[in-house]
């Protein structure tokens, strides 16, 4: 068995992920985000280790950003047998991501305007 060096998120990284929660990202996903900010590139078992995840919650969370075309997903085969492992790879810049979060943000305010316009007067 080969052992390796899997780094935990500090205040760093915690930082970094109450900025995205912050946005309206769940912290799973944010989690996720950062670690792949990062490290460019992960197998799902080194992103569980490193932000304290469990697997579904790292597989929902890449589910999330799959269907956004964030993330890519390139499968790396295992020498001898057993099943490839999936290396994920953050696609988009991190830029994007924070502005889809403020136009959705921004989309939920005027939304809050026009029903109190509506209903509250």
């Amino acid at each position: 068995m080969e052992w390796t060096k899997i780094k935990v998120f500090g205040d760093y990284e915690k930082n970094m992920i109450n900025s995205f929660t912050d946005l309206g990202i769940s912290k799973n996903v944010s989690s996720v985000i950062v670690y792949l900010i990062i490290k460019k590139s992960a197998t799902s078992r080194d992103i569980e280790i490193s932000a304290k995840l469990r697997q579904p919650e790292v597989s929902k969370a890449m589910q999330y950003l799959i269907a956004r075309n964030w993330v890519s997903i390139e499968q790396k085969r295992r020498e001898g047998r057993g099943r490839p492992t999936n290396l994920y790879r953050l696609e988009a810049k991190p830029d994007e991501i924070i502005n889809y979060f403020k136009s959705q943000a921004e989309n939920d305010i005027v939304e809050i305007r026009e029903y109190k316009k509506k209903f509250l007067k």
